[in-house]
């Protein structure tokens, strides 16, 4: 069973950051599996570096469309998606190191993280895409993801 299943409630109606979405839900489960297999050390390593990876391209896409249309909310998110990479890399370090308690500590930051993120600091610029949806078109075109998901 997944540990995060998809819920239309989670779309923004952006189809592009909505289908990034998606693609993070199915990595969480990645690690969730991964960590299912008994600590298995490349599975859980590969499902990390998957999530380190689209985490960054995701914010990525998501920082070039607000600084193109709105430098106080590009801060703004770009600050947030700062501090969760942090506590993300914090976090992989201490669940390495067999520091966290349970590996359930871990998924539940990362369940809550993604719910937080997509129903609530990313709704908030869904005015600035309907104002300007030819932006983030821009924005996808100039990076592409080189991983698969």
């Amino acid at each position: 069973m997944a540990f995060i299943v998809w819920k239309d409630s989670y779309n923004l109606g952006i189809t592009t950051v909505d289908q990034q979405h998606q693609n993070l839900a199915f990595i969480i489960n990645d690690v969730y599996d991964a960590i299912g297999k008994s600590h298995e050390a490349s599975s859980l390593k590969w499902a990390f570096k998957e999530l380190f990876e689209y985490v960054d391209y995701h914010f990525l896409t998501e920082e070039k469309f607000l600084f193109k249309v709105s430098e106080q909310e590009y801060g703004r998110h770009k600050k947030a998606h700062d501090k969760f990479r942090e506590r993300l890399r914090q976090m992989w370090s201490e669940f390495q190191m067999g520091f966290l308690a349970r590996d359930l500590e871990l998924m539940q930051f990362l369940k809550r993280w993604f719910i937080t993120h997509t129903q609530g600091i990313d709704r908030e610029y869904i005015p600035l895409y309907f104002a300007q949806p030819q932006m983030l078109d821009n924005v996808t075109e100039e990076s592409a993801f080189a991983g698969s998901v």
